[in-house]
């Protein structure tokens, strides 16, 4: 799963949360059945970047006994890691729909249109999510979608241009807050990383950290001026309600503008890279 799928995915799921609280305290009880996708069409089999809105188009047939809250599809370059995610979402406070067949291409965030870097050649069809109200989710990988896809999940993409097909380069690594206390304004660890790009530009960082009882902190998306080349800093704030201790440096990532991503959960290079895997969170 590519850095943007996997926010996508944390944002979704703690949307899901506040919607499945909500639900419990209403009084209502687990639907017998979660939400479904039933079948699905591909309206965009080609796309070309130059031509807006270069956005891949979905229609699905779903079924929702508590209403739907959102679906989620995200489409993968078959070549780099490059991913464009759309998303249907229904505002907290309305009913969703109970099923039928709903048209999905909505960019998620702004992102779900190819820019004119996009990895030319073929997208597929690689998650979908979905929600309903009572904050039941379902994922579907790209191994289930060709099933509900019969007619095809991949689209063409076309571009003439000068396409950013190559990740960043990190090439060094350095922890601005060895020491993190509770009692400052805004408990965060951050890093600084030294990076390059090709083409696009450094378009998107991430760090993720984990606390001494194995609970993950998800990453706070920076989004640097798009630099070549150069230093740049990242952080996830932690908030003061958190175990004091030694903390792990678990992931990290950095995209470009074209969406390219190189991302790393390994110890030993998270070790290589910052020169420890750990740092301390005191009162």
């Amino acid at each position: 799963m590519s850095p943007q799928q996997a926010q996508t995915l944390s944002r979704l799921e703690a949307r899901a949360a506040v919607l499945r609280r909500a639900w419990l305290a209403s009084g209502h009880k687990a639907p017998a059945a979660g939400p479904a996708v039933i079948s699905g069409i591909l309206l965009t089999p080609n796309l070309d970047v130059d031509k807006a809105p270069a956005a891949p188009d979905i229609s699905v047939n779903f079924q929702a006994a508590a209403g739907l809250s959102f679906i989620s599809a995200c489409f993968t370059s078959n070549t780099t890691t490059q991913t464009s995610c759309t998303v249907y979402e229904v505002p907290f406070g309305l009913s969703g729909p109970t099923g039928g067949k709903l048209r999905i291409r909505q960019p998620a965030g702004g992102g779900g249109s190819l820019n004119l870097y996009a990895a030319p050649g073929a997208w597929s069809l690689t998650d979908l999510f979905l929600a309903d109200m009572s904050g039941a989710v379902v994922n579907y990988n790209q191994s289930q979608i060709p099933t509900l896809f019969p007619g095809g999940s991949t689209i063409n993409v076309t571009n003439i241009r000068t396409p950013d097909t190559s990740p960043p380069v990190i090439t060094a690594g350095k922890v601005l807050t060895p020491v993190v206390s509770l009692s400052s304004a805004n408990p965060g660890f951050g890093v600084q990383l030294t990076v390059s790009d090709n083409l696009s530009g450094v378009g998107q960082l991430c760090i993720e950290v984990s606390d001494p009882n194995g609970g993950g902190y998800l990453c706070d998306a920076t989004l640097p001026p798009s630099p070549r080349s150069g230093k740049v800093e990242t952080a996830v704030y932690i908030g003061n309600s958190v175990p004091t201790g030694t903390w792990k440096i678990s992931y990290y990532s950095v995209c470009d503008v074209a969406g390219n991503c190189i991302s790393d959960n390994n110890p030993a290079d998270i070790q290589s890279l910052f020169g420890t895997t750990t740092f301390t969170v005191t009162n």
